[in-house]
């Protein structure tokens, strides 16, 4: 290895997926291009006692490490409801999907894909992908000092310094020549942030279920029920709840007509709180802003009948009074078959426990009424709740052990070629802690093994450039 005359020094904030990656990356890469560890010293402060926590109890403890790698990128980054632009030329050139599960395999990590695309270590254990991880930081020279927390951090000239605590309560400063921020969803990180001349989008969660309010407690009395095939959006949001401006980035009172048109396709569940399901967590996480500023007040619109039109359906319920004449109406429903006669594809079931809750709170159809003798009114009403079947919104629910943040640093203040800030040379981005956010599906590592191996390597690269100045 050349040798410089002082020894640059990478410090990581966050021992997170995206900041284990991030040094680990950084010394393979340093090493590849003869840079010792005596010339870069890269050192990874985590203030818990484990790093890696979030990896270790994702997926239920399978880690869903990755989504599809056989997906192009141009279709990956449509699940990100922020970053989805951005992430486009670093998915395609520099470090996707297929490099990513390129690497993990390379370190004998042995993957598999489920049929929904998300990928997991063939144990279905997450301790594969920690352990990986680690191993090639101790195997790489990477020290990690855990119960050691950041307390702050500032530009000195051409250094950056950090004051660190360890648990006994000792503080030091830290010098360093690069620094990557990578602690996930932090509000003192944001601060500091800040005040280094970047803007930062106001958090709030993204993925969340549904709570529904009280005057829709029919939804909850079908727990454990799911359609499979539904669209789902926002119809309204509340004006009763007067969004603050001050705790969201959206305006108070402003929703553009293009979020309220956003509509979202999949698997919708009935729970003990609400809704729940795919559909409903790519609503949640699309509209998050939105459902912040007022404050989760709404209400959602579902085709239960998709992709089926109301026009169909109509049709459909025709023949069921035609033939289902002496049937009452509350007591079945077998729209499937004749919207099959009517050329109609994917044709839904409606569970019958479904159907005769639509029927009783959903229309002013009576009970012990039979089909012969429904009106087109009351017919109107069945295709309506069928196909436009609104429920009220009053808070949000966590789903399974994920939280996901969206806002974070403005992605206009990164170069997303190295993860760089422009404004603090140096200093570098991560993960979570930027305004990058996915669904659910492996999305979110995702993004955090592609912005910590473009951290990681302009950090060697930076080293690598002092190291040639100095021989």
């Amino acid at each position: 290895p050349r040798h410089t005359a002082s020894l640059a020094k990478a410090v990581v904030v966050g021992g997170g997926a995206a900041g284990v990656f991030a040094a680990v990356t950084a010394r393979e890469k340093a090493v590849a291009q003869g840079v010792g560890a005596e010339d870069l010293q890269v050192v990874l402060f985590e203030k818990s006692p484990q790093p890696l926590s979030k990896v270790l109890i994702s997926g239920g403890g399978r880690c869903n490490v990755l989504h599809d790698e056989t997906k192009p990128p141009a279709t990956l980054v449509q699940n990100y409801p922020r970053g989805s632009k951005e992430l486009l030329g670093p998915f395609t050139a520099k470090f996707g999907a297929a490099e990513a599960a390129a690497w993990f395999r390379s370190q004998g990590v042995e993957l598999k894909t489920e049929a929904d695309g998300r990928m997991f270590p063939t144990t279905d254990k997450s301790e594969t992908i920690a352990d990986c991880l680690l191993k090639n930081a101790k195997r790489l020279g990477v020290e990690i000092q855990t119960r050691s927390q950041v307390l702050d951090l500032e530009q000195r000239g051409d250094k950056l310094v950090l004051k660190i605590k360890a648990s006994d309560g000792r503080t030091w400063e830290e010098v360093a020549d690069s620094v990557l921020l990578s602690p996930g969803s932090s509000p003192m990180v944001w601060e500091w942030a800040g005040r280094l001349g970047h803007r930062v989008s106001d958090p709030c969660p993204s993925l969340f279920t549904f709570v529904v309010a009280s005057e829709d407690k029919w939804v909850t009395d079908l727990a454990g029920l799911s359609v499979q095939r539904a669209a789902i959006k926002v119809s309204e949001f509340h004006p009763d709840s007067r969004p603050s401006q001050q705790a969201s980035p959206v305006k108070a009172g402003k929703v553009s007509k293009r979020k309220l048109s956003t509509v979202q396709e999949g698997p919708v569940l009935m729970t003990h709180k609400g809704l729940s399901g795919p559909a409903v967590l790519r609503l949640s996480a699309f509209l998050a802003p939105e459902f912040s500023a007022w404050k989760y007040q709404a209400t959602v619109e579902m085709n239960l009948c998709h992709p089926c039109t109301k026009g169909a359906v109509t049709q459909a319920l025709q023949q069921c009074r035609k033939h289902l004449s002496s049937k009452l109406v509350a007591s079945q429903c077998p729209l499937g078959s004749y919207l099959a006669d009517l050329g109609q594809e994917d044709t839904p079931r409606i569970p019958r426990r479904l159907w005769a809750a639509l029927v009783a709170h959903r229309t002013s159809v009576p009970s012990d009424l039979r089909w012969a003798d429904l009106s087109n009114d009351g017919l109107a009403q069945l295709a309506m709740a069928l196909c436009e079947c609104q429920v009220r919104v009053s808070g949000r629910g966590m789903y399974k052990d994920e939280f996901v943040t969206c806002g974070g640093v403005d992605l206009r203040d990164v170069d997303l070629r190295t993860m760089e800030s422009r404004t603090v040379p140096g200093l570098h981005f991560a993960g979570e802690v930027l305004n990058i956010d996915g669904v659910t599906g492996g999305f979110n590592f995702q993004s955090c093994w592609t912005t910590g191996f473009l951290a990681g390597s302009a950090m060697a690269d930076a080293a690598d450039a002092a190291d040639g100045a100095a021989c």
